[in-house]
């Protein structure tokens, strides 16, 4: 079992700070979500996914799962 935890519990910290804090903490897999208004929505560019998919790598956490906020 793989413990995680979501960037929703973090508000709007920066996704490099975000997966840096998480490797940190001991955290074994995170959770994206793509906000209205976040780092993550529908109109991401691919270069922006191959950056965030950089973090990931860079401090091997993967990413377990992605939420969808419209609120």
């Amino acid at each position: 079992m793989n413990v995680g935890i979501s960037q929703l519990a973090v508000g709007a910290m920066p996704l490099d700070e975000f997966f840096s804090a998480a490797s940190h903490a001991g955290y074994d897999v995170v959770e994206l979500s793509m906000l209205p208004n976040g780092p993550i929505t529908g109109a991401t560019s691919d270069a922006d996914i191959a950056a965030i998919l950089e973090l990931s790598r860079a401090a091997s956490l993967p990413v377990a799962a992605m939420t969808i906020n419209h609120c």
